[in-house]
């Protein structure tokens, strides 16, 4: 009995027959993987349920989140209530774009209704397409208090670096209220607009950075100074705006003056297809 341990990516069994190099191949079951261009060897056969993504594409290009058992399925990881030996939350997965039931999970529910709502305009479809599309970066989405974008930048020698993961924090249940008027900012603005600065740094990383250098901040006797820095301005008028006036949100006109954080008087609700 051989004691070479034969298992590796993925908790799958090494195909070194493949071509006659260790460790760079792995036999999925439906697929064989090949782990040295992080492609498939062949199609999915399962393409069909996901148009959205490259036949060729790996856990939809989510690593980090899901695992793929056999090379047919796309399997998303959360945790639930119930504890494991060690006191941990237990992990359980849901299978994207399956009949499976959504997981009865709040914050998932509500995350998947704020994309589906942005997906569904057609005024930001490209961009939006392209940070679902993308095979080059994984965009995450957590759960916090308030929402915000980590953007993976950034810049040494001259030489730019955007990173695979980038990250957004997502409240659903919070919003902004313009205090002059008393209207409430759509529900899921809060998260396209976190997701537009991603796309900006990632289409554009170049210029982004210039939009958030420090020296390029708004001084209090610039005209633009509501607006803190070039990159506010530049994503409100290029990302949120012509998502607001598709959706009948509000148009702003400054960054955060004259807004305050209130809980959403119509939060977005999942609904079940």
């Amino acid at each position: 009995m051989s004691r070479v341990y034969r298992f590796g990516f993925n908790g799958q069994e090494k195909d070194d027959e493949w071509n006659g190099q260790t460790g760079s191949t792995y036999d999925f079951g439906a697929r064989l993987y090949d782990a040295r261009i992080g492609r498939w060897m062949a199609c999915d056969r399962l393409a069909v349920k996901y148009p959205d993504l490259s036949p060729y594409n790996f856990v939809g290009n989510s690593p980090i989140v899901a695992i793929d058992p056999d090379g047919e399925k796309i399997l998303i990881y959360y945790e639930i209530e119930e504890k494991d030996e060690h006191g941990l939350n237990k992990r359980v997965a849901y299978e994207y774009g399956s009949q499976m039931e959504v997981p009865d999970n709040i914050f998932v529910k509500k995350t998947i209704a704020s994309l589906d709502e942005i997906g569904s305009a057609t005024s930001i479809s490209e961009k939006f397409d392209f940070l679902v599309e993308t095979q080059d970066y994984n965009i995450e989405i957590y759960k916090g208090d308030y929402t915000e974008a980590s953007i993976g930048l950034s810049e040494t020698n001259g030489v730019i670096t955007v990173k695979k993961y980038q990250t957004v924090h997502y409240n659903p249940s919070y919003t902004f209220k313009e205090i002059s008027t008393g209207k409430y900012m759509l529900p899921f603005m809060n998260l396209w607009y976190e997701l537009g600065h991603i796309y900006n740094a990632i289409s554009d990383p170049e210029s982004y950075l210039n939009r958030t250098a420090e020296e390029n901040e708004y001084q209090k006797d610039d005209p633009d100074y509501m607006w803190d820095n070039p990159e506010e301005k530049f994503n409100t008028e290029e990302n949120e705006q012509p998502l607001n006036e598709e959706k009948g949100g509000i148009i702003r006109h400054h960054h955060i003056d004259g807004l305050e954080v209130v809980k959403s008087k119509s939060p977005i609700e999942f609904i079940e297809k």
